[in-house]
């Protein structure tokens, strides 16, 4: 799943953060207000844009496969991190940076209607 967060929302969280002295060595996590699966994603993108797009859902063992095959053919689809990231279990608690920064992320409907 993926939390997409719209970049102004970022960098101020960013800069309430710095702005705040006693909140030197505090972790916070920022992500938008809704999760998405990628097909969701894709759908809302697409939507958005008055696209019709599919997705194919390929399974991680050939995700792994094919890039290991292109890397060796010196072909560089995607790095191992990558596939890491995408394979692993992500947490979109902002409740802290919500408390502490005033962290309130807008919705990925709202920021792309801002491009």
């Amino acid at each position: 799943r993926i939390a997409p967060l719209w970049q102004d929302d970022a960098v101020n969280a960013i800069i309430s953060a710095l702005s705040l002295p006693q909140q030197k060595n505090t972790l916070y996590t920022l992500g938008g207000p809704h999760e998405y699966r990628f097909p969701e994603l894709i759908q809302v993108i697409a939507k958005h844009y008055s696209l019709r797009r599919g997705s194919i859902a390929i399974p991680q063992k050939i995700i792994n496969a094919i890039s290991t095959l292109a890397r060796y053919a010196g072909i560089s689809i995607l790095h191992p991190d990558q596939l890491q990231r995408m394979a692993c279990q992500k947490a979109y608690d902002n409740s802290t940076a919500k408390k502490n920064l005033h962290f309130v992320p807008i919705d990925l409907d709202k920021g792309l209607s801002l491009l």
